[in-house]
């Protein structure tokens, strides 16, 4: 299989939420972490309000910001392809530094592109996410108790 046409698919879920919530997606390997972002937002239900970080083998990435206390490397410069990705590595994902929402993207497989298929897409998934800007406060408690 080319490099060009592998999909990679993730198990994404938020971490620290009850019930589960979860999604299984596939996307193109060439995809960057910006456009991993953005599918991330549309599959989480999230509006893309606020900032937002991959940590990847201890690396952060994230959108260039020259006034960040805190540099990061640029994500819109990194394909999926180039991260050498091994079944069940795992990418960490926060958005909303306020409300700390983390994410785990776990590699579940390379897949090789279908003809009539269109990506990304997602396959599987449960639970909807809390509304944007909502606060746990508490980890772990059910935010749909509230």
């Amino acid at each position: 299989m080319t490099r060009a046409a592998q999909i990679y698919q993730f198990r994404l879920f938020l971490e620290e939420v009850r019930p589960l919530v979860w999604r299984r997606i596939q996307v193109p390997a060439d995809y960057t972490l910006t456009r991993l972002h953005k599918v991330v937002q549309a599959v989480m239900d999230w509006q893309d309000y606020h900032l937002h970080e991959f940590t990847i083998a201890g690396r952060a990435y994230g959108p260039p910001d020259p006034e960040a206390e805190q540099q990061v490397l640029d994500e819109r410069s990194v394909q999926l392809r180039d991260l050498d990705l091994s079944l069940g590595d795992q990418l960490q994902y926060v958005y909303d530094f306020g409300d700390n929402w983390q994410h785990v993207l776990e590699f579940e497989k390379a897949l090789t592109r279908g003809t009539e298929a269109v990506y990304p897409v997602c396959v599987g998934g449960e639970c909807s996410t809390p509304p944007e800007d909502w606060s746990v406060g508490v980890r772990g408690v059910s935010w749909g108790a509230f």
